[in-house]
């Protein structure tokens, strides 16, 4: 990176134009040696700056860009909890180089920090006009397992009864591999795609029933059982392969929910992946108490703990008035 942008960066100088003009002055040392702006800096050089009358000496620990979603992240699972809502997308993400806004610039024909700036000012126009979304009359659940041994489906039985009979469910299973995960297409490969309803490999579940469904529904409620502190593959696969889907059209007005079942513990970490996966990234708006966590080791355990069917009844009413 270069010493300009570095000391930007990590905020000893706050603007880089000043950083120029510092440089220019030979009030930068690195490594005892005067530094030009456009010097490269690296992983344990010694940094002097003499600026006004506060001379700064650092050591460089590391010239990799901070990355701050999982902050954001937590920050949005926190307030989610107590009682806060997110628009799909909520939030801006920015590396101090803009170098991850560089397809972005490409595809618009301008700069990266045209780029940055035309998405800020998306999220505040679309933050001005948002309405909650109309009620919800179908909803969309979708998981990986198998319904004869499951605590996750068995936990979405007693939620799905709690329902109120006005609101149509739909459920799609996806197991046994039958989802490959996403081929990675350039970005005009995967809209082409998106654009005919259809993905790289063709027909299969996902094109002819996952698709079709997420268009259809108003509310789209994950079912997970905790896989070693992770989404099953298979959901895993679904949540990628959707960016065909999400290349053609937004999930603003879809409400996001998940149901989360661990033998142990480290439920929460999904609810952190549902929540980068498809709040952050696909555009599905976050309702407050998104998600519900439960802990069951034993086959069929889930249904005989305490207060379970009060819980479940709790959530499907967060849901109808989501």
């Amino acid at each position: 990176m270069r010493l300009d942008k570095y000391l930007k960066v990590s905020r000893l100088i706050k603007r880089r134009t000043v950083a120029n003009e510092v440089a220019d002055a030979g009030r930068i040392l690195i490594n005892g040696k005067v530094a030009k702006a456009s010097q490269a800096v690296n992983a344990g050089d010694i940094i002097e700056v003499t600026f006004g009358n506060r001379p700064i000496k650092v050591r460089v620990l590391s010239d990799v860009e901070p990355r701050t979603k999982d902050v954001a992240r937590d920050m949005v699972f926190a307030a989610n909890q107590a009682g806060c809502a997110f628009l799909g997308r909520p939030l801006v993400e920015a590396t101090g180089s803009l170098r991850n806004f560089r397809v972005q610039a490409q595809i618009g024909g301008v700069n990266e920090e045209t780029a940055f700036r035309a998405s800020i000012s998306e999220l505040i126009e679309r933050l001005a006009a948002w309405e909650k979304p109309g009620p919800i009359r179908h909803i969309l659940a979708l998981h990986a397992s198998q319904r004869s041994t499951s605590n996750t489906l068995a936990f979405w039985e007693l939620v799905r009864r709690a329902l109120p009979p006005e609101m149509e469910v739909e459920e799609i299973g996806l197991r046994n591999g039958t989802v490959p995960d996403c081929n990675g297409c350039s970005y005009t490969a995967c809209l082409h795609f998106g654009e005919q309803g259809s993905c790289f490999y063709g027909s299969g579940p996902m094109v002819q029933e996952v698709y079709p469904a997420v268009r259809r529904c108003d509310a789209l409620v994950m079912l997970c059982a905790n896989y070693n502190d992770a989404l099953s593959a298979n959901l895993t696969a679904c949540v990628n392969r959707l960016t065909a889907l999400f290349r053609q059209q937004r999930f603003y007005d879809k409400r996001l929910f998940g149901l989360v079942v661990s033998g142990y513990s480290g439920g929460d970490l999904l609810a952190r992946q549902l929540i980068s996966a498809l709040n952050m990234n696909k555009s599905f708006f976050l309702p407050p108490h998104f998600c519900l966590l439960e802990t069951a080791n034993e086959r069929g355990s889930l249904v005989r703990l305490p207060g379970i069917e009060r819980r479940a009844a709790d959530f499907a009413r967060q849901i109808e008035k989501a």
